[in-house]
């Protein structure tokens, strides 16, 4: 899963201060309300136990997958010898990324960087924001161990596109071809 491994602290309170509320225990994701612990998603799911089964069985399914999810972040921790490998990097820096979450607001117990109801609270939205490509902030781009920092070929290249589109920048495609030619 796509689960972030940092800040310890990833979520915070409407007026900004610090929640410590663990993202990979299933219980917390139970009591905030989110995913299939909301009040909509519960209703809906009622009627058809032979699906969704009831509330038990899904906070254990919940719990295998962020168990298996805590584990993958282990292994992909561990170092290991790149050998020869040269890395390259394309990245945005320049758009608004969600850095933190708010707990308790919004539809779904969760208002990240770019929820409209943020935008009546530019402290609290610039609060939870870095830099970034809209999904990755510049630090999480810049976490990577000592060996692949050893790699790095070139410096990062920048680019302003989102985290999804920048493959598609005309800019970043010459800059694949030039890591190419490298």
């Amino acid at each position: 899963p796509d689960l972030p491994t940092s800040p310890a602290r990833l979520f915070v309170a409407a007026e900004g201060r610090p929640l410590e509320l663990d993202l990979f225990d299933a219980k917390t994701w139970q009591r905030q309300g989110w995913s299939v612990f909301r009040d909509g998603p519960r209703r809906r799911m009622a009627p058809r136990p032979d699906l969704f089964r009831d509330e038990e069985h899904r906070l254990a399914y919940l719990q295998n997958v962020l168990d298996r999810a805590r584990r993958l972040h282990r292994v992909l921790a561990v170092e290991v010898s790149i050998g020869e490998t040269r890395f390259y990097s394309i990245q945005n820096a320049y758009a608004p990324t969600p850095h933190l979450a708010v707990a308790g607001l919004g539809e779904d117990g969760l208002l990240f960087t770019g929820d409209r109801e943020l935008k009546e609270r530019p402290y609290l939205s610039s609060h939870i924001s870095r830099p970034g490509d809209g999904h990755a902030t510049v630090a999480s781009q810049h976490a990577l161990s000592p060996q692949e920092l050893e790699a790095m070929a070139l410096p990062p290249f920048l680019v302003e596109s989102g985290h999804f589109e920048l493959i598609l920048e005309p800019a970043a495609l010459r800059r694949l071809v030039e890591f190419l030619l490298h």
